[in-house]
């Protein structure tokens, strides 16, 4: 992976950037590439971290603010912050929805995409979801004059999934009930293939870039158990699921 070089992370959520890629966009920036982030959403159903009552309008700016917020922190250079519903992008149209990411695939030209895996992750219907609308706009914008060139999956190893669930027990850490799937959806590809990333050297640009999610607990990452830490916080992990040949 080559950190000088363009990337457009397209997720479903604010904080997906951060707790899922904070690493790597930060390393990016530092290096002089240029990064920007695609939210599907505008994560107005993730409220259960809450310690008041708050509207969805209300949560939905809240959340699009952290954002723009966390972005900043990890040198974004552009956050797109779309509209479709939280919870339910799986029920939009495949078709609208990979017309607005091709738009913005264009106008910003990226030489990599980056997305959740086909498990999104979690098993989350929303991660999913974005998941094949940011696989099949990698694919038709191979027609732009300047397409992207490599696509990436954010991976998670087995035993870091493990690790995460323990953690997230004992922390007693809530998952948004209708919104993931009971079973996972098996990995096309094999562990052997993730590329692992060392965050430690921009740790502290991920740290501060999760405070800035403040409705979304981030201090179960931030305090979270020494050994997924080292695992889970401090290196990151992706498999190359395709790449172009330049003509």
């Amino acid at each position: 992976m080559d950190f000088t070089k363009s990337l457009l992370a397209i997720f479903a959520h604010p904080d997906d950037e951060t707790f899922g890629a904070g690493g790597l966009l930060a390393h990016i920036n530092r290096a002089g590439g240029r990064t920007a982030v695609i939210s599907a959403t505008r994560g107005e159903k993730g409220k259960l971290h809450l310690d008041i009552p708050m509207a969805p309008e209300e949560l939905a700016k809240l959340r699009e603010e952290e954002l723009m917020a966390a972005a900043k922190i990890l040198g974004v250079s552009r956050v797109h912050a779309l509209t479709y519903p939280d919870g339910g992008l799986d029920e939009q149209s495949e078709n609208e929805v990979v017309k607005k990411l091709l738009e913005i695939i264009k106008e910003f030209s990226p030489y990599a995409i980056l997305t959740f895996g086909p498990d999104g992750g979690t098993g989350h219907r929303d991660h999913i979801a974005i998941h094949k609308f940011a696989c099949r706009a990698f694919q038709e914008a191979q027609q732009f004059g300047e397409p992207p060139r490599e696509l990436y999956f954010r991976a998670t190893p087995k035993a870091v999934r493990e690790l995460r669930r323990e953690a997230a027990v004992v922390s007693g850490r809530k998952k948004t009930a209708g919104h993931y799937e009971e079973s996972k959806i098996p990995l096309p590809y094999s562990e052997e293939d993730f590329i692992a990333i060392d965050v430690l050297p921009v740790v502290h640009l991920k740290n501060q870039a999760a405070q800035m999610h403040k409705s979304q607990n981030p201090k179960w990452f931030l305090e979270m158990p020494e050994e997924l830490k080292k695992a889970f916080w401090e290196k990151e992990y992706y498999y190359l699921a395709a790449i172009t040949k330049t003509p």
